[in-house]
């Protein structure tokens, strides 16, 4: 019992702080005073801190009810409370033309031509040219340098973000 009533008091805590620097956010916005700016970070840091202490909190006792007895089904219906509401992957239409395309084969096919003829020799000087298909018919060598180049790092998951 006494687990639910902190659980129910934190719950509190953590909205009042989020509401409490909303309403300084509003003051800020209106006086534009450097007292009001310093009140606004100071209530944001506090926010900010019972926010992190809460995700930890929600996964510490997710990993914590995770046993050799929980279900796959009861386990990916958890994982998928945590992640939310699924995203919809919807594609904006491109206007090309004034005419609006769709469909992903559509705007794939769009982004290639236009990217072919961005790249194409047309774009290039009549000096240039020379240089450019002697420099494109050299194999390219990979193992120039010991470490491997930024380009070829596994993607992190910053970057996925």
């Amino acid at each position: 019992m006494a687990r639910g009533k902190n659980l129910i008091t934190y719950r509190v805590r953590k909205t009042s702080a989020i509401s409490a620097r909303n309403k300084v956010l509003n003051i800020f916005r209106k006086s534009k005073l450097q007292n009001d700016l310093i009140n606004f970070k100071k209530f944001r840091a506090k926010a900010r801190t019972l926010l992190r202490f809460s995700e930890k909190q929600s996964w510490n006792s997710f990993v914590a009810s995770t046993n050799h007895l929980v279900s796959s089904s009861s386990m990916w219906s958890r994982i998928k409370r945590l992640t939310g509401p699924p995203r919809n992957h919807t594609f904006q239409p491109l206007v090309v033309h004034d005419q609006p395309h769709q469909t992903p084969p559509e705007i794939c096919e769009i982004l290639a031509s236009t990217y072919a003829h961005i790249s194409s020799d047309d774009n290039y000087d009549l000096e240039f040219l020379p240089h450019k298909t002697s420099v494109e018919s050299a194999p390219i060598n990979f193992s120039l340098s010991p470490s491997p180049l930024f380009y070829n790092l596994p993607i992190s998951e910053e970057e996925v973000r």
